[in-house]
């Protein structure tokens, strides 16, 4: 079963998936590598989207910190709201283009 997962070329959507799981990395660090090797990524490509992630991780981090420090200081529960609907929203977008995208394909 597994050989012939790994068998499939990477496609463009694959590298999404790395580019996702490297901003993942400093949360879970053993999914970048494995989503890449599971894709059969070149290591070069590993290397940009690792580094792409890592900075992508790093605005998001500390953009949401300054922000949410500075929106909700004293609205705990705002905060805590605002976090659900826009992880909501963003699982939704990513869901709403593949099935766009499936949709295209065929």
């Amino acid at each position: 079963m597994f050989d012939r997962l790994t068998q499939v070329p990477a496609s463009p959507l694959a590298y999404l998936a790395v580019l996702g799981a490297c901003a993942l990395d400093a949360v879970l660090p053993v999914v970048p590598s494995e989503t890449a090797g599971t894709v059969k990524l070149p290591w070069p490509r590993f290397a940009a989207a690792d580094a792409a992630g890592a900075i992508l991780w790093a605005v998001y981090a500390a953009g949401l910190g300054y922000l949410g420090g500075e929106a909700f200081q004293r609205r705990p529960l705002h905060a805590l709201l605002f976090g659900l609907g826009a992880a909501l929203l963003v699982a939704l977008s990513v869901e709403a283009a593949r099935r766009l995208r499936q949709r295209a394909i065929g």
